[in-house]
């Protein structure tokens, strides 16, 4: 139990982090705007920050 109640807060925190990086919050307005040349690339690289 005590696991899983961490593994969430872990979980809360990173999500917290990814949501407000300059970097996410670029591409999200970017793709707002229209579409998005090589977003894949740009968002595996974020990812790759946050879930590595």
């Amino acid at each position: 139990m005590v696991i899983a109640v961490r593994c969430e807060e872990i979980a809360e925190e990173k999500l917290k982090q990814f949501t407000s990086d300059d970097d996410w919050l670029a591409l999200k307005e970017a793709v707002e705007a229209g579409p998005v040349s090589g977003i894949g690339a740009t968002l595996s690289s974020i990812l790759e920050i946050f879930w590595s």
